[in-house]
């Protein structure tokens, strides 16, 4: 994983940024995200995700490709074409995996506070099933076996029940939903921040209940 430390005007994002400054940062920079989180209804969660601890604060950039899924590419890419089909974006290849449960995203690694920065996208899961529970299914895997030697056909399959599955249980109506359901959310940016959830998730939630979506005074 790359690691950029990152300046946007004075502020440095590294281990030593001062809290303020991480929440200039995030005002200045991922305010698309913000805005839509810090509404009413809101319940003081975050977008999680299990990463690998590097540092306690970093900024990255998502590289088509690069989230493991441990399954196979042609069916990464059968999902990847049935969810650019109904929301023009290709969320398996292109995404981070996040949910609104810091507990599920701790099977994955340390925990973490995912901020997209600048525009982004997401779609969640409306059960409690994920991608892998979904790419391992028996229907997959049967179908693997049986036509081993068929591409073409395993293909077809694979964009069907990818297509069916989709469309009944993916939505990407409300991030705040999303991070209700406690379930797997992918979110579609081309950067994020990274902040520990083990530091940081308690000065955030108090620093959001009480301000909610407003401009920090300038430090």
């Amino acid at each position: 994983m790359r690691l950029k430390q990152y300046m946007i005007e004075t502020i440095n994002i590294n281990d030593e940024t001062s809290f303020d400054d991480i929440i200039q940062f995030l005002w200045r920079k991922c305010n698309p995200f913000l805005k839509d989180l810090l509404k009413p209804g809101w319940n003081g969660e975050f977008l999680y995700s299990g990463i690998p601890k590097l540092r306690d604060i970093y900024i990255d950039t998502i590289r088509k490709g690069e989230q493991e899924t441990y399954t196979n590419k042609s069916i990464e890419d059968g999902f990847d074409r049935m969810f650019y089909k109904k929301f023009k974006t290709k969320f398996i290849s292109e995404s981070i995996f996040c949910t609104g449960d810091p507990d599920f995203a701790r099977n994955n690694g340390s925990v973490f506070i995912i901020f997209p920065i600048n525009k982004y996208k997401f779609v969640y899961s409306t059960n409690k099933k994920t991608y892998y529970n979904r790419a391992t299914s028996n229907e997959i895997i049967s179908a693997r076996n049986e036509y081993y030697y068929d591409d073409d056909t395993f293909n077809k399959i694979v964009d069907m029940y990818a297509y069916e599955i989709i469309k009944k249980y993916y939505r990407n109506d409300s991030i705040i939903n999303a991070i209700k359901s406690g379930n797997e959310i992918m979110v579609h940016c081309k950067e994020y921040m990274a902040i520990s959830y083990e530091k940081y998730y308690d000065k955030l939630k108090s620093y959001y209940k009480i301000n909610g979506y407003k401009k920090p005074k300038q430090l």
